[in-house]
């Protein structure tokens, strides 16, 4: 199962993947980013994903080759990153990261090559 939730804020989508990143949900998971109405900046947050598989990991591969930048908060969504060379979100301050009123994480920055 596989869940995803997009957060658009000042330039930056953020597209939150929660749990398996793999089969026919990992192609689902390649349309929605592909066919949003792409911010100057996306975000793919990898850190609540629980598995990737072969599918999944061709799918984050071809995002990080268009451009979009990965976050990951944990070792094996970092684990993930690096082993497939994904281009890193990094807040360009880090006391901007936080929550709303309404509870939705902030992000605000830019990616690391």
């Amino acid at each position: 199962m596989l869940r995803i939730e997009f957060q658009p804020e000042e330039g930056i989508g953020t597209f939150t993947m929660q749990g398996r990143l793999a089969g026919s949900f990992a192609n689902y998971a390649k349309d929605l980013v592909l066919r949003s109405i792409a911010p100057s900046t996306i975000v793919v947050d990898l850190s609540d994903l629980t598995f990737v598989d072969d599918e999944g990991e061709e799918v984050l591969q071809l995002l990080n080759r268009l451009g979009v930048c990965f976050e990951a908060r944990n070792c094996y969504a970092q684990n993930v990153c690096e082993r497939l060379q994904l281009r890193r979100f990094q807040p360009k301050n880090k006391g901007l990261r936080g929550t709303r009123s309404s509870g939705k994480k902030s992000t605000r920055g830019s990616y690391v090559d």
